[in-house]
């Protein structure tokens, strides 16, 4: 069994930054991640105000639901790990905390 990676710094959310350009893109993103033994993603969009910036928190939040909704209605075509990693998705630095250190 391959040992469990967690992916620190991530553009997977889409249209929100300079990373990922739509959710079909995310959904790839997502099945390469699994495919390559990453557990969990923390997603790391750059915030308002940056340069690379094209979202608020609001924006962001929301795409973090719509992805992770995507994710899970794809569960069929992407198998059960997909759904899983759609679960372990981090947002915020307490969550990625918690991940590194179990």
């Amino acid at each position: 069994m391959m040992t469990p990676l967690i992916d620190l710094h991530n553009h997977i959310l889409p249209h929100v930054d300079d990373g990922a350009s739509s959710l079909d893109e995310s959904l790839r993103m997502a099945d390469i991640a699994v495919r390559s033994g990453i557990s969990h993603i923390v997603c790391t969009p750059h915030f308002e105000g940056s340069a690379r910036s094209f979202r608020t928190l609001p924006d962001i939040r929301q795409a973090f639901t719509d992805l992770k909704q995507a994710i899970a209605e794809t569960d069929n075509k992407y198998g059960q790990n997909c759904h899983r990693l759609s679960f372990n998705i981090l947002h915020n630095r307490q969550d990625a905390e918690e991940c590194v250190n179990d």
